[in-house]
Order: structure tokens, then sequence, then C-alpha cells
């Protein structure tokens, strides 16, 4: 809502609150889906209507390395608040965050290169296949209820 602000003079109201409503409702419907789905599951599914396989690989890495990026951003701030003896000028701060930005980046492309490594000497050949963890269903029942009930009330809306 605050990024389309300056839509209101430029267009309408009613289109900035119906935008703001779409953007609410599609992080809604992930968010449920996430939540009551695992995600193994869920790419499974997406696998099995035909996704493509690299927009899958991207979904996957991207999901398990979340996590991993954010511990070791935190340990990097931590270092750095830890090593800071007192008050420090904000010019010396944005020109410490922009070093460490860097640094975090070449950690992560080091770690992306150990990874890629590690996944070629086990056996990796670029294909992307996943079974699924139980009976075989696209999705379970409850998770298809909760969407299908999900988008007809935003379709209502919209």
């Amino acid at each position: 809502a605050v990024v389309l602000l300056p839509h209101i003079f430029i267009t309408s109201l009613n289109y900035v609150f119906v935008f703001t409503l779409r953007v609410y409702l599609a992080v809604s419907f992930l968010v449920l889906l996430n939540l009551t789905t695992p995600f193994r599951e869920t790419l499974w599914a997406l696998q099995r209507y035909r996704v493509p396989n690299t927009l899958l690989l991207i979904m996957a890495t991207t999901y398990r390395y979340l996590h991993l990026m954010f511990s070791e951003m935190h340990r990097m701030l931590l270092a750095r608040e830890s090593r800071r003896p007192g008050r420090v000028p904000y010019r010396k701060i944005w020109e410490g965050g922009g070093q460490m930005l860097g640094a975090f980046f070449i950690r992560a492309y080091e770690r992306g290169e150990r990874v890629q490594m590690a996944m070629s000497a086990r056996g990796y050949d670029g294909r992307f296949a996943l079974a699924p963890s139980e009976g075989g269903r696209p999705l379970p029942t409850a998770t298809f209820s909760a969407l299908v009930t999900l988008v007809a009330v935003g379709w209502w809306f919209l």
C-alpha cells in the first residue's frame, strides 16, 4: 500500500485498494500453502503439473539455503558488532556495512561452489527428480480443499 500511495493521485483510490488486496491475497495463499503442505510435496505436485525442472531446481535450492544464508548473515553482523568498541559515526557504519555485504556475497558464492562440487562428487548430473513421500497424491486433500476455498474467496473479492 505504501508503494502505491503516489498512484492515488494518478489513477484512483479504487485501483490502489484492489491492487493491495490482490497482493495480500496472493501472499496469504502462499503462506497457507507453505503451512499446510510439506515443501517436498509442493515441489512434487508442481513437477507433476509439468512446471519446468529449472524453475523447480531454483525453488528447491532457494528454500534449502535460505535459512543457512540468513544465519551466516546474522553471524557476520554479530561479529561486526562485537568488534565495535563504542559509538561509531554513521558514515563508518555504512562503509562497514558495504564491506560486510561484499564479504557476504563472496562467502555465498564460495559456499555455492563447494555445494556444487560436493553434489557432482556424489553423482549429480543436472537432472532434478522427486518422488512422492506418501502414496503418490499430488496434494493432500485438506490442502487442496483449502486452496479451492481460498481461490473462490479471492475470485469473489476481485
